[in-house]
């Protein structure tokens, strides 16, 4: 509960600050948040056991895959600082699944191979489109889809346990799922409220900005 807590907390984080940078706007906000979701950032990384695995694995990946395909979506500073953080952690996550591979189940390599990894394909390939499909910052386009990824993400996390049955996921691969699940809710309902307020006091659109 704790760990999906804290991920639901950083996802919120995560799309203020992104929405500063973006926008250009609240500047006087960027730095106390950005050093908030920065010390977040190091708790997850480096002192909570359970996160860190996760997290380092989602920051670094995603973010090498960022870099390569759509660089503009992680070039603020504070992105590539997230992501060189995690590249100490996620080595040494790879160290310690090579350490006991052997001691891994036969059943957590095929859900690694045929749930975890088609899962992270998916959402790096869904954030991918749409940011092809929907480029502009503040638009009513962009409130439905991110409507759309709050349910999305909601009946993830309803048919989650039911996943977690059939296919006999390891405790450490249900609370993997559901702790990236809760970050990208609170992700996601950050940036629906950030859009409600926006077309309810339209400052972005004073600057010609709103489609």
């Amino acid at each position: 509960m704790k760990s999906n807590i804290i991920s639901f907390i950083f996802g919120i984080l995560v799309n203020i600050v992104d929405d500063i940078n973006d926008y250009n706007i609240y500047k006087k906000w960027q730095t106390p948040l950005e050093t908030i979701l920065i010390l977040l950032t190091i708790y997850i990384l480096f002192l909570d056991e359970q996160l860190s695995p996760i997290a380092s694995s989602i920051f670094f990946l995603g973010g090498m895959i960022g870099l390569i395909f759509a660089p503009h979506i992680v070039d603020a500073p504070i992105w590539m600082a997230i992501i060189m953080l995690s590249l100490l952690p996620f080595l040494d996550t790879l160290r310690h699944l090579w350490a006991k591979r052997r001691e891994i189940d036969i059943k957590d390599w095929k859900n690694a191979v045929l749930v975890i990894f088609p899962l992270f394909l998916f959402s790096v390939v869904f954030s991918l489109v749409e940011d092809k499909l929907v480029p502009e910052e503040v638009s009513k386009t962009k409130l439905v889809e991110r409507i759309m990824q709050c349910l999305m993400v909601s009946i993830f996390l309803y048919i989650l346990p039911q996943v977690h049955n059939q296919c006999k996921l390891s405790i450490i691969q249900y609370q993997g799922l559901e702790i990236a699940a809760w970050g990208w809710l609170g992700y996601a309902l950050a940036s629906v409220l950030g859009l409600c307020f926006f077309f309810q006091f339209p400052l972005i659109g004073k600057l010609g900005r709103v489609n």
